[in-house]
This record gives C-alpha cells, sequence and structure tokens, in this order.
C-alpha cells in the first residue's frame, strides 16, 4: 500500500459487526483484542479496511462527520493527491507521463523494449 492510503478502523465486541464492515470496504483484516479493565478482562475485536473502498465509505459518511473530521479527511485527501502527484514522471523514451513505481522508468514494457532495440541498433 502507498503512503497516504485512506484506512478505516473498527472496533467492537461483536465480530458480526465487523465482518460487515469488511464486506462493505471491500478488504481488510479482523483482529482479536484483549484488555484487563480493573479485573475484568475485555474481549474487542478490530478491523481495518483500506484503498479505494475506504475511500467510497468515507465519502458516504462525510456529511455526517463533524467539522474537525471533515478537515482532516480533506487533509489526507490532499496529502494523498500531492504524494501521487509526486509519483508521476516523463518515460525516459518517448516523454509521456505517467506514474511510476519502485525504479521503474519507462512508460510501459513495450517501451522499454523500443528504447533497448534502439540501443542495440545505434552500437
Amino acid at each position: 500500500m502507498s503512503r497516504y492510503q485512506p484506512r478505516l478502523w473498527l472496533t467492537n465486541a461483536d465480530p458480526e459487526i465487523l465482518e460487515r464492515f469488511k464486506e462493505i470496504v471491500g478488504n481488510g483484516a479482523i483482529y482479536r483484542q484483549h484488555f484487563n479493565n480493573k479485573g475484568t478482562e475485555i474481549r474487542q475485536w478490530s478491523s481495518t479496511g483500506g484503498g479505494e473502498g475506504a475511500k467510497a465509505v468515507m465519502n458516504l459518511l462525510y456529511p455526517l462527520l463533524s467539522r474537525r473530521r471533515r478537515e482532516r479527511w480533506d487533509e489526507l485527501l490532499a496529502k494523498r493527491e500531492a504524494y501521487l502527484e509526486s509519483l508521476t514522471i516523463p518515460c525516459v523514451n518517448c516523454g509521456q507521463m505517467f506514474r511510476r513505481r519502485d525504479r521503474q522508468r519507462y512508460c510501459t514494457p513495450a517501451c522499454r523494449n523500443r528504447a533497448y532495440r534502439a540501443r542495440m541498433l545505434a552500437r
């Protein structure tokens, strides 16, 4: 997962609710947590979900959020957009703008192959 990926975290004592949450978001995992509060054991379950499913859920909930939470959500999306924009570079071969992954320098494998063939013919 990339930086500034939207993630949701839900904690509840009923794991069935978290199963439904996981279904709605479309991905994630459910974790079992144990807390000891003044000699009483509290069993809780937590679920996380991220990506486009989390973004869709937050967009549905956006009108119901407090002003502070809406500002935080807008801030997260702005940071994510700026981060993704920083990954956009021109292809070394054709100059087309693309979003790179890791150390990728060419926009497509076909473009990389064209550049390789051009180098081999130039020898």
